[in-house]
Protein backbone atom coordinates (compact mmCIF):
# COMPACT_ATOMS: atom_id res chain seq x y z
CA UNK A 1 0.00 0.00 0.00
CA UNK A 2 1.38 3.40 -0.96
CA UNK A 3 1.92 6.08 1.67
CA UNK A 4 -0.84 8.19 0.04
CA UNK A 5 -3.30 5.28 0.25
CA UNK A 6 -2.37 4.70 3.89
CA UNK A 7 -2.82 8.40 4.70
CA UNK A 8 -6.19 8.40 2.95
CA UNK A 9 -7.30 5.34 4.93
CA UNK A 10 -6.20 6.92 8.22
CA UNK A 11 -7.98 10.22 7.40
CA UNK A 12 -11.20 8.38 6.52
CA UNK A 13 -11.04 6.49 9.81
CA UNK A 14 -10.43 9.69 11.75
CA UNK A 15 -13.33 11.48 10.01
CA UNK A 16 -15.67 8.57 10.62
CA UNK A 17 -14.84 8.36 14.31
CA UNK A 18 -14.56 12.08 15.08
CA UNK A 19 -16.89 13.81 12.62
CA UNK A 20 -19.62 11.52 11.33
CA UNK A 21 -20.41 10.15 14.79
CA UNK A 22 -20.28 13.57 16.45
CA UNK A 23 -23.47 14.54 18.29
CA UNK A 24 -24.00 17.70 16.24
CA UNK A 25 -23.77 15.73 12.98
CA UNK A 26 -26.18 13.08 14.23
CA UNK A 27 -28.64 15.75 15.44
CA UNK A 28 -28.54 17.45 12.02
CA UNK A 29 -29.09 14.10 10.31
CA UNK A 30 -32.06 13.37 12.58
CA UNK A 31 -33.58 16.80 11.90
CA UNK A 32 -33.26 16.20 8.15
CA UNK A 33 -34.94 12.82 8.53
CA UNK A 34 -37.86 14.42 10.41
CA UNK A 35 -38.27 17.20 7.83
CA UNK A 36 -38.26 14.80 4.88
CA UNK A 37 -40.82 12.53 6.52
CA UNK A 38 -43.00 15.48 7.43
CA UNK A 39 -42.99 16.74 3.84
CA UNK A 40 -43.77 13.27 2.54
CA UNK A 41 -46.64 12.91 5.02
CA UNK A 42 -48.14 16.18 3.78
CA UNK A 43 -47.55 15.71 0.04
CA UNK A 44 -48.67 12.09 -0.27
CA UNK A 45 -52.40 12.74 0.46
CA UNK A 46 -52.26 15.66 -2.00
CA UNK A 47 -50.87 13.38 -4.70
CA UNK A 48 -53.32 10.56 -4.01
CA UNK A 49 -56.33 12.90 -3.87
CA UNK A 50 -55.48 13.97 -7.41
CA UNK A 51 -56.72 10.62 -8.67
CA UNK A 52 -55.53 9.45 -12.06
CA UNK A 53 -54.53 12.60 -13.94
CA UNK A 54 -54.85 10.78 -17.27
CA UNK A 55 -58.60 10.55 -16.73
CA UNK A 56 -60.73 13.63 -17.18
CA UNK A 57 -61.33 15.31 -13.85
CA UNK A 58 -63.47 18.37 -13.31
CA UNK A 59 -61.58 20.37 -10.74
CA UNK A 60 -59.08 18.94 -8.30
CA UNK A 61 -60.59 16.71 -5.65
CA UNK A 62 -59.31 16.89 -2.13
CA UNK A 63 -59.19 19.36 0.69
CA UNK A 64 -58.08 22.95 0.18
CA UNK A 65 -54.76 22.05 1.81
CA UNK A 66 -54.28 19.08 -0.56
CA UNK A 67 -55.01 21.31 -3.55
CA UNK A 68 -52.49 23.86 -2.30
CA UNK A 69 -49.81 21.27 -1.52
CA UNK A 70 -50.23 19.61 -4.93
CA UNK A 71 -49.93 23.01 -6.60
CA UNK A 72 -46.62 23.60 -4.79
CA UNK A 73 -45.06 20.53 -6.39
CA UNK A 74 -42.75 21.55 -9.22
CA UNK A 75 -44.62 21.97 -12.48
CA UNK A 76 -41.93 19.94 -14.26
CA UNK A 77 -42.51 16.95 -11.98
CA UNK A 78 -46.31 17.30 -12.23
CA UNK A 79 -46.09 17.42 -16.03
CA UNK A 80 -44.35 14.04 -16.08
CA UNK A 81 -46.86 12.59 -13.59
CA UNK A 82 -49.84 13.92 -15.56
CA UNK A 83 -48.53 12.96 -19.00
CA UNK A 84 -51.11 11.01 -21.03
CA UNK A 85 -48.22 9.22 -22.77
CA UNK A 86 -46.94 7.63 -19.56
CA UNK A 87 -47.76 3.91 -19.39
CA UNK A 88 -46.38 3.23 -15.92
CA UNK A 89 -48.85 2.15 -13.21
CA UNK A 90 -50.51 4.97 -11.28
CA UNK A 91 -48.99 3.90 -7.94
CA UNK A 92 -45.50 3.94 -9.42
CA UNK A 93 -46.03 7.40 -10.95
CA UNK A 94 -47.28 8.71 -7.60
CA UNK A 95 -44.17 7.42 -5.84
CA UNK A 96 -41.97 8.82 -8.60
CA UNK A 97 -43.62 12.27 -8.27
CA UNK A 98 -43.04 12.31 -4.51
CA UNK A 99 -39.45 11.06 -4.81
CA UNK A 100 -38.65 13.56 -7.58
CA UNK A 101 -40.00 16.46 -5.54
CA UNK A 102 -38.11 15.46 -2.38
CA UNK A 103 -34.84 14.65 -4.13
CA UNK A 104 -34.88 17.94 -6.02
CA UNK A 105 -34.92 20.03 -2.83
CA UNK A 106 -31.95 21.76 -1.30
CA UNK A 107 -31.66 21.58 2.49
CA UNK A 108 -32.74 25.19 2.90
CA UNK A 109 -35.73 24.81 0.60
CA UNK A 110 -36.84 21.63 2.39
CA UNK A 111 -36.76 23.40 5.76
CA UNK A 112 -38.75 26.41 4.55
CA UNK A 113 -41.17 24.28 2.50
CA UNK A 114 -41.89 21.97 5.44
CA UNK A 115 -42.50 24.98 7.70
CA UNK A 116 -44.80 26.56 5.10
CA UNK A 117 -46.90 23.42 4.69
CA UNK A 118 -47.00 22.69 8.42
CA UNK A 119 -48.25 26.20 9.21
CA UNK A 120 -51.01 25.96 6.56
CA UNK A 121 -52.19 22.45 7.39
CA UNK A 122 -55.40 22.33 9.38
Amino acid sequence: MSSAALLCKKLKGFAFENAYKHRSVLELELEGHKVIHSIMDMLWPAIVSRGDPRKEIKGHPGTPFEKYAYGRISENYRRVFESPNEDLPLGYRRCQLLADMISGMTDGFALSFERELRELRC
